[in-house]
Order: structure tokens, then C-alpha cells, then sequence
């Protein structure tokens, strides 16, 4: 199966993985946090697995994480105006 790295600022789904300090990859346990830059090697490196399917279910979750960014932010502004 063929996998691609995440990039900086990506949402770490639950199937995505973490590759450890032995070079193996596992699961990762830190889903819904950004993804740092893999660029620079002291920061983990997470992959995540091509396939259509995978993609799909990708593009749903972020977009609810988009709404709910989105409502949280203006929820927020409002209520801080309000007072």
C-alpha cells in the first residue's frame, strides 16, 4: 500500500501514522492536532495511506473541522463584542 506524508498544518486523522524513533511506523494517538513542518528532522514524521476511499473520508472530517472552526470563531467574537 502506498502512503504519502502529511504537510505542515494537515489534521492528523486516526488511521494516520507516526513514524517512531526505531523507524517503525504505529498508530498515532494524537488525531485532530495540525501536523508539524516535516521538513525539520527533530519533529515526527506522520504518513497517511492513498486510496480514494481514504480521501473521501478525509475531505468529510475536515470539512466538519472547517464548520466547526468557523462557528467557534465568529461564536467567540460574538460574545466577546457583547461584553
Amino acid at each position: 500500500m502506498k502512503y504519502r506524508r502529511l504537510k505542515k498544518g494537515e489534521i492528523i486523522l486516526p488511521n494516520d501514522e507516526i513514524q517512531e524513533d526505531n523507524e517503525t511506523w504505529t498508530k498515532t494517538t494524537c488525531s485532530g492536532q495540525q501536523s508539524p513542518d516535516p521538513q525539520y528532522t527533530c519533529h515526527r514524521q506522520y504518513r497517511r495511506k492513498n486510496s480514494v476511499a481514504r480521501r473521501i473520508y478525509e475531505l468529510l472530517v475536515l470539512s466538519v473541522y472547517r464548520r466547526i472552526r468557523t462557528w467557534y470563531t465568529h461564536y467567540s467574537q460574538r460574545i466577546t463584542l457583547t461584553k
